[in-house]
């Protein structure tokens, strides 16, 4: 995966108090379309294309990672 393959970093407390949110989660689970990178449970998920990466990194985290990779 490359970062600009990046759709989006969500927390997952935030987002998931969305209807909408909890809906596309719920359609890509069924789809199996969710990759747990989590042994703990998630607290964000990426969105990356067509799959979403459910993480137990917060998004501060992620984000800071992915601008590491930038450098």
């Amino acid at each position: 995966m490359r970062d600009r393959d990046v759709v989006g970093i969500f927390d997952i407390d935030r987002v998931t108090v969305s209807k909408a949110s909890r809906d596309y989660l719920t359609k890509a689970q069924k789809n199996g379309r969710i990759i747990t990178a989590a042994e703990d449970l998630p607290r964000s998920f990426a969105v990356c294309g067509d799959k979403v990466y459910l993480s137990q990194f917060s998004t501060a985290t992620l984000c800071g990672r992915i601008k590491d990779v930038e450098k």
